[in-house]
């Protein structure tokens, strides 16, 4: 039997069954109480874990704006400081996080896919006796949004439903060293091309355009 029992035991000797029950009652009441929380200096009672843990901020960075004065703080005799978890909201509001209400997105983009084709079919009989003889491979350009560039600047963006032959005619008037292209529905190419016109500022795009021709 341990010192504990024995005293027990010294302290229940004698004591009717009700009295027992009534001491342990009351000692299990007190066992329930909750431990009072920490409830901090004039409301600073937040650790550094804490407010990273609530703002998802580096705790290390944390403690350097707390030491440094650049947050409001109160900090204990063993150096750690303690938060307002308001008045450090209101700091990461003003230096830490920018607000965007965002925006509409200027154009809504469909990609295209092309079909599968076989390119293993067998050459025709009457062709195989031919030497070096190579297949043309038709390709089907979308309408599509495209972009000349020189030296990597964009000079020229232009629209069109046929992309071989439109560049055809530029080859005459613009020089430029590589071109790209975006898919984009023909229903949506002059809204698409005007968005990327004002955006990018291309400096052979003149003054405005007519967007009842297609081209």
């Amino acid at each position: 039997m341990t010192l504990d029992e024995e005293e027990l035991m010294k302290i229940l000797e004698g004591e009717s069954l009700a009295e027992i029950k009534q001491k342990v009652g009351k000692l299990e009441v007190k066992l329930s109480k909750p431990t009072p929380s920490f409830q901090g200096i004039n409301g600073y009672k937040y650790n550094v874990e804490d407010i990273a843990k609530h703002l998802g901020l580096d705790p290390k960075k944390i403690r350097e704006w707390a030491f440094t004065g650049y947050a409001p703080c109160i900090i204990s005799t063993d150096g750690e400081p303690l938060f307002k978890k308001g008045e450090f909201l209101r700091l990461a509001e003003k230096n830490v996080y920018r607000r965007s209400d965002g925006r509409n997105l200027p154009f809504h983009i469909t990609l295209y896919s092309n079909k599968d084709r076989d390119y293993h079919s067998p050459i025709p009989k009457t062709l195989r006796g031919i030497n070096n003889l190579m297949e043309f491979e038709e390709i089907v350009f979308p309408s599509c949004i495209y972009f000349l560039v020189k030296n990597d600047e964009v000079i020229y963006v232009g629209q069109t439903i046929e992309l071989p032959s439109r560049l055809a005619s530029h080859r005459q008037d613009k020089l430029y060293d590589r071109v790209f292209y975006l898919p984009v529905p023909e229903s949506d190419l002059n809204r698409v091309e005007k968005e990327f016109i004002i955006t990018l500022k291309p400096k052979l795009n003149g003054g405005p355009r007519d967007y009842t021709k297609r081209t």
